[in-house]
C-alpha cells in the first residue's frame, strides 16, 4: 500500500469514526412527551443530554431545566428535526430573575421528531429536572390604540396575548403597577 494511499484510507477511516460518534450521540436521546419530567445530571463525563420528542406543527411547546443543586446552570437547545441546528435556545428563566433555571417556548413550525439538549452553562455540572409541556397558546386580545388596557394575570390565568394592526404605526408600552413582578413584552 502507498504511503498517499495509506493517508486516504486513514483519514475515510477516521470521518467514519467521527460520524459513527455522531450517530451514536443523537442515538442515545432519550425519549419524552408531553407532560412528562425527568431528571439527569450533568458532568464531565456527560456534558450534555439530548432528549427527543414527537411534534406536530403549530404545537406551542414549553420547556424548563430547573437546577436540583444550586450548582448547574442549565441552557437548553431546541434543535430542528432535519438539520439538527438550533431552532431556540435558552440560557435562563425570564421569570426568575437571577435564577439557575432554564426555560424557553416556541411554535413548532413542522412535524417530527425534535431533540433538546440540556447543557451546563459556563461549563456548570449538577443535577436537573427537565419538563416538557404541550402549552396553550391564549387566543390574542386586539389593543386599540390610545386605550389603556389593564391586565390582571394570577396562577389561574398566567399568561395572556395581546396583537396588534401590524399594518399601522404603532407604539405599545407595558408596565406594572405591582413593584418586582417580571414580565415578557
Amino acid at each position: 500500500m502507498t504511503h498517499s494511499l495509506r493517508r486516504t484510507f486513514m483519514a475515510a477511516a477516521a470521518l467514519l469514526l467521527a460520524l459513527g460518534a455522531v450517530s451514536a450521540v443523537y442515538a442515545q436521546a432519550e425519549p419524552l412527551s408531553y407532560g412528562a419530567f425527568t431528571s439527569a445530571t450533568i458532568d464531565t463525563a456527560n456534558p450534555g443530554r439530548f432528549y427527543e420528542f414527537t411534534g406536530t406543527a403549530g404545537d406551542f411547546i414549553g420547556v424548563e431545566a430547573l437546577s436540583i443543586d444550586n450548582a448547574l446552570d442549565p441552557a437548553i437547545s431546541l434543535l430542528d428535526t432535519n438539520s439538527q441546528q438550533p431552532l431556540a435556545v435558552s440560557t435562563n428563566d425570564p421569570f426568575q430573575v437571577g435564577s439557575q433555571d432554564a426555560r424557553l417556548t416556541y411554535a413548532l413550525p413542522a412535524d417530527g421528531t425534535y431533540t433538546l439538549l440540556v447543557e451546563g452553562e459556563n461549563a456548570s455540572t449538577g443535577q436537573f429536572l427537565l419538563r416538557l409541556a404541550l402549552l396553550t397558546s391564549p387566543e390574542p386580545e386586539p389593543l386599540s390604540p390610545g386605550v389603556i388596557t389593564p391586565v390582571a394575570l394570577s396562577p389561574v390565568i398566567p399568561s395572556r396575548a395581546f396583537a396588534v394592526d401590524s399594518t399601522q404605526a404603532n407604539t405599545v408600552s407595558v408596565s406594572s403597577t405591582v413593584a418586582g413582578v417580571a414580565y415578557i413584552a
